[in-house]
């Protein structure tokens, strides 16, 4: 899952901009979301399962939503 993700993450600044017609602003804006999405949920993930204590089952959702949302990517299209 991770080398598939970094893989992702290598091609898809070049995607956006090659592939969708993105400014480069444009791929800095969508990255900066990105990344404050991810530590907004590390910290919520965090305080679910510290109150879960049930951290097998949030690790494998995580991992799961993760291997579906590839699949999203060719439904991506130029407009």
């Amino acid at each position: 899952m991770d080398s598939s993700s970094e893989i992702v993450h290598a091609i898809l600044p070049l995607f956006l901009v090659a592939g969708l017609g993105a400014t480069p602003a444009m791929v800095g804006l969508i990255d900066g979301i990105a990344e404050a999405t991810a530590y907004i949920v590390k910290i919520f993930s965090g305080a679910l399962s510290d109150y879960l204590r049930n951290r097998r089952a949030i690790v494998i959702f995580g991992y799961a939503l993760s291997g579906l949302s590839k699949f999203l990517f060719p439904l991506a299209t130029v407009r």
